[in-house]
This record gives structure tokens, sequence and C-alpha cells, in this order.
């Protein structure tokens, strides 16, 4: 599978989520349940990622525990893009577009026949060169978000930070702000020490 089939399947799942958060037009049932089960939530994620995965590799053989392998693998990167620091969310949905900008124009180069299939391999080469090159900026991007994310996440808890509560997030926001760092560069200082910390390296919450 290629890296834009990948990007497509977690766009289509953060679009999902979104979706799923209104449930206006479902039962009350559903909606209780839903909003107040966080393992369901990532069970109907991890499903509906593991079909969207067999129907883009249906024109190929690939073997079933590959296949959930790589939704494995693909799950944790939607799970970071959703732990993402919004900016830096909004430049990956960039580079996304980007991406499909791309590939759209290196599949309209490649049916005209108006041009040699020398002309043609040239483009191929060149514009999968620049996919790459927007791809691996997204991915850094999300790490980097990332790392924003849980220093503005460990300020807004302070001692009550958890990995577990990184990964699996609240059943419900506060509603209050994160507390503001004097600059990006904080953040990620922040987040840095998290990372190489088995504790909660704040005691409070920052006033």
């Amino acid at each position: 599978m290629k890296i834009i089939d990948a990007f497509i399947v977690v766009y289509f799942i953060v679009l999902l989520n979104f979706f799923f958060n209104k449930l206006k037009d479902f039962s009350c049932n559903i909606q209780r349940i839903w909003n107040n089960s966080i393992s369901l939530r990532h069970s109907l994620n991890f499903v509906t990622m593991f079909f969207l995965l067999v129907i883009f590799t249906r024109n190929n053989a690939v073997a079933p525990h590959i296949l959930v392998l790589s939704t494995f693998v693909l799950y944790l990167f939607f799970i970071l893009v959703t732990r993402c620091e919004f900016k830096f969310l909004m430049a990956f949905v960039v580079c996304m577009f980007i991406t499909f900008y791309i590939e759209a124009y290196k599949v309209y180069k490649l049916s005209l026949k108006n041009i040699s299939q020398e002309e043609k391999d040239n483009i191929k080469t060149n514009v999968e060169k620049i996919e790459i090159s927007v791809q691996v900026l997204a991915i850094i991007i999300v790490l980097i978000g990332v790392i924003v994310y849980i220093g503005q996440h460990v300020r807004e808890f302070g001692k009550e930070w958890n990995w577990t509560l990184f990964w699996f997030g609240v059943q419900k926001c506060t509603g209050d702000s994160v507390p503001v760092s004097k600059s990006l560069l904080s953040d990620i200082n922040l987040g840095f020490k998290q990372i190489l910390s088995s504790k909660p390296i704040l005691k409070s919450k920052p006033i």
C-alpha cells in the first residue's frame, strides 16, 4: 500500500470521528454509550481502519496478519494525529492536500498521449520525489505537534498527568483553557522532558 493511501485512511478516520462526535441523528442510547465509552470508540475506529485497508489492498494478495499489523501501525499514527497541537494539525492537513494534488497531477500527466514515454518516466520520478518529501514533512510536523501537545497537556494537568491520559484521552474536556506558555519552544522543551521521564515532571498546575 502506498503512503498516500495510508494518509487517506487516517484522514477518513479523523473525519469519521468528527461525524460521530455529533451523533445528533442517532438514538439517545447510542449517543450515551458512544460518549461514555472511550474503548468503544477506539474499537470502532480500529475496525473501520482495517476495513479500509482491506478495500485499498483488495487487488493485491496481502496476508491477513500483515493487514492487522499494518492497521496497528496506522492506528498508532492516527492517535498521534489526534494528539497533535491544532496549528500543527492544520499544517498536516495542508501537506495532505498538497500530496493529493501532486498525485492527481501525476495521474493526469501520465494519461496524456502527446508526450513520450521518456517524458512520462521523468515526470513520474520527479513527482514521486516531491511526494515523498511532502509526506516525510507531514510526519515530522505531526511528531513536533505531538511533543508540543504533551508540553501543553503537562501544564494543564500537572501531577495528574500520565501516559494513559495522553493515549486514551478523557471522557469530557474540562473547558478550562490551557495555561499559556512563554513560547512554542517552551512547550517543546517541556514535552521532551516528559517523554524522557516515567513520572509527571510538574508537581502542580502552573498558576
